[in-house]
């Protein structure tokens, strides 16, 4: 904690780093195991709209993410991040 007081600057991209590696990872979880995914979906949501839901949930993970990891539009990343929370 002492070297993030007197290092501020620091923080912002270690948790950038740090919250886009995690997304990314979930994301490809999501790919890896797509058929489950869509079978929890689909049981959330129904069988019309959770398919396309939980296509669009791997595809703001990863996109974020990688957004995130390499600093492009980071705070359009942050934006899809809380649009994905509330939906």
């Amino acid at each position: 904690m002492k070297f993030l007081n007197e290092h501020k600057e620091w923080a912002q991209i270690i948790l950038r780093v740090a919250f886009g590696f995690a997304f990314v990872v979930a994301g490809l979880g999501k790919i890896l195991n797509l058929a489950m995914v869509k079978g929890m979906f689909e049981g959330l949501f129904g069988a019309t709209i959770g398919t396309p839901l939980a296509y669009l949930t791997i595809v703001l993970e990863l996109v974020g993410g990688l957004m995130l990891l390499l600093n492009w539009h980071a705070s359009c990343a942050a934006f899809k991040w809380i649009a994905r929370a509330f939906a």
